[in-house]
């Protein structure tokens, strides 16, 4: 099957949003390290840095870790 270059342009854009970051250790934080960065639970750690990101302080990206998608947040700037 032959698709138009137009076409392939739309495919190329709707594969990179499902395209996600592999996680860098120098540069996210996952929810399981604030648990023990902070020594609390999955929940407030997550609230933690949620609040963080809605604050406009952080961003939050999807990444893969160790096979698995997962919440990677990140200091802006």
């Amino acid at each position: 099957m032959k698709i138009t270059q137009e076409e392939r342009d739309v495919l190329m854009d709707l594969a990179a949003e499902f395209d996600h970051v592999k996680y860098d250790p120098e540069r996210h934080i996952l929810i399981e390290d604030g648990v023990k960065m902070w020594g609390i639970g999955e929940r407030a750690a997550q609230g933690r840095l949620d609040k963080l990101v809605v604050n406009g302080k952080w961003g939050k990206e999807t990444v893969i870790h160790n096979g698995r998608q997962k919440n990677g947040y990140y200091k802006k700037g």
